[in-house]
């Protein structure tokens, strides 16, 4: 009831907005036509801030887009470019690398609030173009450091260089962090009777380690470009847990986890795109490659004694991930219906080896998943007048999926996506956007695997039969600036899921990720940035306000909602500006997650937290920066009802755990020679 309200509201302001005053420029700003405002270097000098990620998040009326790490090319790239062409880095999101390019290195940015002529990101109707200045040599650094508890050290370094060489414009990275975590958390048993028979404490410590070396190399010559890029990622993560219990009537007991693995990903890709001639009218072609190889090795080691008795616990797993793809499409942007025709074709395969030793017993599983898809697709974009545009897209998937573990499996499945997307933009700074498509999601191949969780002991096991989830979607869209006063962003959208992802019970009693049914899912996000020189100078408070609601019918228990939602989810910003300064306070209000198992529903909370930054531009081109989060710690809640035999049955135990964390304070300083 509630998300039609939402909806029907959405679709009202959209109308009223219609016949708004025209409203004015930021003064930053030059308009080179109706669609396109153009800034240039001194413009994003002029603003606060150290990278391209950094402007974006406060261009007015932009709604930022991120890439995802999923096969395939289809959403690899978001809705930024950069020299027109998608960012074709799988292993790092598109963020991640906006955050990492420093503003000295560009010389303008396009930015399309509608109607943007870049086919390779045709999907979207907003667009960022970034264009980088390669006119001469750049090498920006970057060096930080993080206290937190007992942690006080350098914990980043990256090095940004933009050079040219027989011809080619190449953009070297260089970067690695440390972050680590702490925490305490005391628990509480409960019995059915709610009765508490078992209380204890935990100490947490959790480290992550990156390294990145990438390169990115871009050629124009006389009627294209052609762009090759390279990485390597290494990343390290260990966890450790100490865990110790005192019983009732029972002696004590401890408990201690220690979980490490290790990540090495190869990434190579390149991008060749036929650039438009203003003297001929011909089809113009794009082809795209990506060669991705992951290894992964994950080792837990569990020891727990208790009345005395000393029990070893190993889980081991080895994964070995390829993906292949390459796409080819054409174009023709001067007929008037524009169409665009092509195909994806890719192969991925995952190799997987996992142990589990117990005391008594030991089992070693060998997995591998294998699928080929192959995806063709036609699509146009028609501008029906000067404000409305419709595009749409039909894309087939045809994939074959073979997974063998203690079974073998085999199937072959065929789709049609269609997408019809319906944009209009009005003289008075709105833009709204209706959206039809039909949602065909991936599947995630570690859902085919053995796992453990070790936070709360939970083991699964992989289910080699899954199938894609599937969802028919109803979305609107608006976009909205008022007088420079004030912006807005909303999406509202609903969804009908078929063969959802829940945790299920198997046949042979095991469980694991399994298709559950359908669901209907719907959702509003709110996005509301207002000036407030009536408070401070230059300052702003921003917004964003996040529903989700969904119902499904669980065969256990009937009508719910989906596992891993979030019913609301906010965020506030409170942003000052100054000639060489800004500074600003973050507040993330509470929000609670729900899961479902077969044996157990489990809640996590958390308290409200807030932060602070701060940058000062100094001279000769350097920039300092302190930020604080958690800046009054964390607090987090989880609540498990652990049912026998399952949710169906009556509650066997309640385990109830409140975890703390301390603030953390980073400062880095940048700068370019």
């Amino acid at each position: 009831m509630h998300s039609k309200n939402w909806l029907n509201s959405a679709v009202l302001i959209s109308v009223l907005g219609f016949n708004s005053t025209v409203f004015a420029q930021d003064d930053t700003r030059i308009v080179i036509e109706d669609n396109v405002a153009l800034y240039t270097s001194d413009d994003l000098l002029a603003m606060q801030g150290q990278s391209a990620f950094d402007i974006i998040e406060q261009i007015a009326g932009f709604q930022f887009i991120d890439s995802n790490n999923q096969r395939g090319l289809s959403n690899a790239s978001g809705n930024v470019l950069i020299n027109g062409l998608p960012v074709l880095n799988k292993s790092q999101s598109l963020e991640a690398i906006l955050s990492d390019l420093p503003i000295s290195q560009i010389a303008e940015m396009e930015v399309y609030l509608a109607g943007h002529p870049f086919s390779s990101a045709s999907q979207y109707t907003q667009m960022i173009n970034i264009i980088r200045d390669n006119s001469q040599n750049r090498a920006n650094w970057q060096v930080g450091a993080k206290s937190h508890k007992d942690f006080n050290q350098v914990n980043a370094a990256s090095l940004q260089v933009s050079t040219q060489w027989l011809d080619w414009d190449h953009q070297l990275q260089l970067s690695t962090d440390k972050n680590l975590a702490y925490s305490t958390t005391d628990y509480t048993e409960f019995n059915h009777q709610n009765i508490s028979y078992l209380s204890g404490q935990e100490q947490y410590q959790e480290s992550i380690e990156n390294i990145n070396t990438g390169i990115t190399s871009s050629k124009v010559m006389t009627d294209s470009v052609l762009q090759i890029n390279a990485l390597f990622l290494k990343e390290h993560y260990q966890e450790d847990y100490a865990r110790d219990w005192q019983g009732n009537n029972d002696a004590p007991g401890n408990e201690v986890i220690k979980d490490k693995s290790q990540l090495d990903e190869y990434e190579l890709g390149f991008d060749w795109q036929q650039q438009a001639n203003e003297s001929e009218s011909s089809w113009l072609w794009q082809v795209t490659g990506l060669l991705r190889l992951r290894d992964s090795d994950q080792v837990a080691l569990t020891t727990e004694q208790n009345d005395s008795e000393l029990t070893l616990t190993q889980f081991q797993q080895t994964q070995s991930n390829t993906e292949q793809v390459l796409k080819l499409s054409t174009q023709q942007p001067t007929l008037w219906w524009q169409p665009e025709l092509g195909i994806e074709v890719s192969h991925n395969r995952l190799e997987a080896d996992t142990l589990e030793a117990h005391s008594s017993e030991s089992k070693v599983t060998t997995t591998s998943v294998s699928e080929t898809r192959a995806e063709p697709f036609i699509a146009s974009k028609i501008e029906l007048n000067p404000q409305w545009q419709l595009y749409s897209k039909l894309t087939g998937e045809y994939a074959k999926l073979s997974s063998q573990s203690n079974t073998q499996y085999e199937t072959q499945s065929r789709y049609l996506k269609p997408l019809i997307k319906l944009s209009h933009q009005a003289q008075n700074g709105l833009q709204s956007t209706f959206t039809l498509q039909r949602r065909v999601d991936q599947l995630d191949f570690t859902d085919f695997l053995d796992s453990q969780d070790n936070d709360f002991g939970r083991e699964q096991s992989g289910n080699t039969e899954l199938k894609p989830q599937q969802s028919i979607e109803f979305s609107y869209e608006l976009n909205y600036e008022a007088d420079d006063h004030w912006t807005l962003n909303t999406r509202a959208f609903w969804q009908k899921q078929r063969d959802i992802h829940e945790f299920i019970r198997f046949d042979n009693g095991d469980w694991g990720v399994g298709n559950a049914g359908h669901a209907y899912y719907y959702g509003l996000d709110l996005d509301i940035n207002v000036q407030t020189n009536w408070l401070l100078d230059d300052s702003l408070i921003k917004v964003f306000y996040e529903y989700r609601d969904a119902n499904y019918d669980d065969p256990l228990t009937g009508d719910r909602v989906i596992s891993w939602l979030e019913p609301h989810s906010a965020e506030i910003e409170f942003r000052k500006d100054g000639e060489w300064y800004a500074w600003g306070i973050l507040a993330s209000l509470p929000d609670t997650e729900t899961s479902f198992y077969p044996e157990e529903v489990y809640r996590q909370k958390d308290r409200a937290i807030y932060g602070f930054y701060a940058e000062f531009s100094l001279d000769n081109d350097m920039q300092f920066n302190i930020e604080l989060e958690d800046a009054f710690g964390g607090e987090y809640l989880y609540d498990r009802h652990i049912y026998h035999p399952d949710r169906t049955g009556k509650l066997d135990y309640r385990y109830y755990a409140l975890e703390h964390s301390e603030a953390s304070l980073t400062i880095s300083l940048s700068g370019e020679f």
